[in-house]
C-alpha cells in the first residue's frame, strides 16, 4: 500500500536549516566587517595615489606642494590678515580629484578625533570657489559659529599637511641637542623650535616653497589618535608664541608626527598599517617603550598615513 508523504517540511529538516542559517549568519557576521574594512583601506590607498599624482603635477608646476596652513594671502584690495586658511585641497578642484573624500570620515564627518569638537585643523572649507579664502579670526573657530551638525554628518577629505623641510629639519636638530636619539611628543611648541621671527629665509611665515606633505586618513579606528589634534589643544596653542603662526605650527606638528620614523627601519611610527601588520606597535620596536604609543598616549593602531618626503 502506498502512502503519500505529506506537503511540506519534517521537524527535523526544518531545525537543519535553521541550524544551517545560523552558522552562515556567524559566519557572515564575523567576516563582512573586516572584509568592509580591508576594502575600505584599498581604496585609501588608492585615493593617496591618485592625489600624490595631482600634487607631484603641481610640485612640478610650481616648485612647491600647494599651501595650506598658516600662510598670508589675503584677497586683493584688503588689509593684511595675518591667518588665512586656504581651501581645504582646493587644487584638488583645479585637478580633477574632487570626490576624493576620506573613506572613513561618513557620519562623523569633520571631527578627526572623536571628541564632538571640531578643532583647528578639522574644519577646512572645501566649497569655497577660486582663490577665496576664509580668515580664521573671524569666529568660525569658537565653537559657536560652526554648523557643526553639518561638518559631522558629511564625510570629509584627507587630511593634508605640506611642509618645509628646512623647518622640518630645524626640529630635528633642536630635538638632538635636548635628547639625543629622542623624539618630540608634540603636546607643547617647543621654544627651542622658534623660527618665525629668524631673518633667515629659510625660516619665515609663510615659508618660500612647501617640498613635503602628509596625507592622514582616520583609518579604521575612525581616529587620528592625536596625530592631526593635540590632546589639549588650548595648551599647546598656548605655547605658540605668536599667535600669527599657530597654523602652521600645527601643520609641522601634524608631519613631523605622521612622518616619524623613530627607529629608522623605513616603517611610519604611526601608520595604522605598519602597527597592525608589523611590528610598529611592539615595545621592543623602540629605544624606549613610550615611543610606540600614539600621541594621545594610546596603544591603539593609529591612522593611515601617506608621507610625501623632500
Amino acid at each position: 500500500m502506498n502512502t503519500a508523504r505529506p506537503l511540506g517540511f519534517t521537524l527535523i529538516e526544518l531545525l537543519v536549516v535553521i541550524a544551517i542559517i545560523a552558522i552562515l549568519a556567524g559566519l557572515v557576521s564575523v567576516g563582512l566587517p573586516k572584509a568592509l574594512e580591508k576594502a575600505k583601506i584599498a581604496d585609501v590607498q588608492g585615493d593617496f595615489r591618485v592625489l600624490s599624482t595631482a600634487l607631484t603635477q603641481y610640485f612640478t608646476e610650481n616648485q612647491s606642494y600647494p599651501p595650506a596652513y598658516g600662510f598670508r594671502l589675503p584677497p586683493p584690495g584688503a588689509d593684511p590678515v595675518p591667518h588665512f586658511l586656504g581651501t581645504h585641497l582646493n587644487f584638488a578642484n583645479m585637478l580633477g580629484a574632487l570626490d576624493y573624500y576620506d573613506r572613513f570620515s561618513e557620519g562623523s564627518g569633520y571631527d578627526t578625533n572623536g571628541n564632538d569638537n571640531i578643532d583647528l585643523l578639522e574644519y577646512q572649507p572645501y566649497n569655497v570657489g577660486g582663490d577665496e579664502l576664509v580668515a580664521v579670526d573671524s569666529g568660525l573657530f569658537n565653537g559657536v559659529l560652526l554648523p557643526a551638525g553639518r561638518l559631522k554628518k558629511e564625510a570629509r577629505p584627507y587630511v593634508y599637511a605640506p611642509y618645509y623641510s628646512k623647518q622640518m629639519d630645524k626640529i630635528h636638530r633642536e630635538i638632538e641637542k635636548v635628547q639625543p636619539g629622542g623624539i618630540w611628543d608634540g603636546q607643547l611648541w617647543n621654544e627651542e623650535f622658534e623660527m618665525f621671527r629668524s631673518n633667515a629665509p629659510n625660516l619665515r611665515n609663510p615659508p618660500p616653497r612647501y617640498d613635503g606633505f602628509v596625507l592622514v586618513s582616520k583609518g579604521p579606528e575612525e581616529n587620528t589618535h592625536g596625530v592631526v589634534v593635540p590632546p589639549n589643544e588650548a595648551a599647546f596653542v598656548g605655547s605658540v608664541t605668536n599667535p600669527d603662526d599657530v597654523f602652521i605650527v600645527l601643520a609641522l606638528r601634524t608631519a613631523y608626527l605622521a612622518s616619524r620614523d623613530v627607529n629608522k627601519n623605513g616603517k611610519l611610527d604611526f601608520d595604522f598599517l605598519a602597527r597592525s601588520r608589523g611590528d610598529e606597535a611592539d615595545p621592543k620596536a623602540y629605544a624606549a617603550e613610550a615611543y610606540r604609543l600614539l600621541p594621545d598616549g594610546s596603544a591603539a593602531g593609529g591612522p593611515i598615513i601617506y608621507h610625501q618626503a623632500p
